[in-house]
């Protein structure tokens, strides 16, 4: 199979395009964006791996740099165990792409949920702190009007916790029993259908966390200020520097500046 190449910064397929194909990455690197993130896709890695259950891409491949290609038409479900019989190389590049590749967005799904879940009471230590130290200086706090919309962070449904486990020891499996694994068709085909459709059972609720984050976001510092690192700013002009407080405050700012990005 003759591989093309294809400049950095170029699209390779995108959301909503139909899924006729995929691109086994000869050299180079890939971004596989979707809402609320991305995964980075390299050499031996396959690009549209993650939507193979469905009939259109749901994530967008970029070059990360100049990369070559080697597409695989897909023109029924009945191609991938074709495929496994009569060329068990990609097979097995495209099985270990696969645990990657899920590997990489459920760990990114669980450090999205953490990061969610750690909000709420971040923000409301930081307030609490706020207030205490106005408090023992005799000043008024300010009130602070996103805080009193905040909500604790709960997910109407979640991801099963048995699959990040799951494919995080699929991940480790010795190479010789990931090939036995990737030459059993049924077992192949199978295997990257429940691993594209775990993914995109996600998708949903990932999209939620992000709404969450970005909205709670704004309590944290926004361009019209009247967020807690405004409240802190305004807070150290008025503290006595050099004391405690003061370095308190100061230590207070560059932590939500951190937390931020």
């Amino acid at each position: 199979m003759a591989a093309t190449e294809v400049s950095k910064g170029k699209s390779i397929c995108g959301e909503g395009q139909p899924l006729d194909a995929i691109h086994l990455i000869a050299t180079g690197s890939v971004k596989a964006s979707f809402p609320g993130g991305e995964l980075i896709l390299k050499k031996g890695d396959v690009v549209g791996l993650c939507d193979i259950a469905f009939d259109s891409h749901f994530f967008s491949y970029t070059t990360v740099e100049n990369s070559s290609f080697i597409s695989i038409p897909v023109k029924n479900k009945n191609a991938l165990v074709a495929l496994s019989k009569s060329n068990p190389d990609i097979a097995r590049m495209m099985f270990n792409s696969m645990i990657n590749q899920v590997f990489q967005f459920m760990a990114a799904y669980a450090k999205t949920k953490e990061t969610c879940s750690g909000m709420y009471s971040k923000i409301t230590s930081l307030y609490d702190t706020y207030v205490g130290i106005c408090s023992k200086n005799n000043f008024s706090p300010r009130s602070l009007p996103q805080f009193e919309n905040l909500t604790e962070f709960l997910l109407d449904e979640d991801v099963n916790p048995w699959v990040l486990p799951y494919y995080v020891a699929m991940k480790d499996f010795p190479p010789e029993l990931k090939n036995l694994l990737a030459s059993k068709s049924g077992f192949f085909n199978g295997f990257l259908n429940q691993a594209s459709t775990d993914i995109h059972s996600a998708f949903s609720i990932y999209e939620t966390m992000e709404d969450y984050m970005a909205e709670n976001a704004e309590i944290f510092m926004q361009e019209s200020r009247g967020d807690i690192f405004d409240l802190y700013l305004s807070l150290y002009g008025r503290v006595q520097h050099d004391t405690d407080d003061a370095k308190q405050v100061v230590a207070i700012l560059n932590d939500i500046a951190n937390y931020i990005k």
